[in-house]
């Protein structure tokens, strides 16, 4: 099996070491393995809601440690009939 290979850089390595373990398990699966909700509350063993709320703590912790002020919303970049397409959509900040 191939192994998969990740970097980020020391000051989020940093942030993300300052996070509960089970917050950090979910955003890193989220956001750096990019795993799916349902997949992730697989792997952790916990319900989507529960991934979810992690997720979001998670979030919070690392936009308050790092002291951002501004938080990056999705933003639409285009639209067509019946559908959205996001810019930005696996961003943690």
């Amino acid at each position: 099996m191939a192994s998969t290979e990740w970097t980020v850089p020391l000051a989020t390595s940093l942030l993300l070491l300052g996070l509960a373990p089970e917050l950090r398990a979910a955003l890193v699966h989220i956001h750096l393995r990019d795993r799916t909700i349902h997949e992730t509350a697989g792997i952790l063993g916990v319900l989507t809601g529960t991934v979810k709320s992690r997720r979001r703590e998670a979030l919070r912790g690392l936009r308050a440690a790092s002291g951002a002020t501004r938080v990056d919303r999705p933003r639409i970049v285009g639209r067509l009939p019946g559908h959205c397409i996001f810019g930005s959509h696996r961003s943690i900040w």
